[in-house]
C-alpha cells in the first residue's frame, strides 16, 4: 500500500469539511493507495487516461 501524504494547505481544508465527510474520503483514498477504485471515485474527464 502506497503512503498518504498530504500537501499542508489541502490538509488545512479537509479538516475543514464534516467528520463523515472525512471518513468517506479517508475509505476512498486507502482503497486508491492500494490500487483500486473506490465506488464513490469519479475519473476526470478531458485529462486523458491514466489521471
Amino acid at each position: 500500500m502506497r503512503v498518504i501524504s498530504w500537501i499542508k494547505a489541502a490538509q488545512k481544508d479537509f479538516e475543514k469539511f464534516p467528520l463523515e465527510a472525512r471518513q468517506k474520503m479517508i475509505r476512498a483514498l486507502k482503497i486508491a493507495a492500494q490500487g483500486q477504485k473506490a465506488d464513490i471515485a469519479k475519473p476526470m474527464k478531458g485529462l486523458g487516461s491514466g489521471v
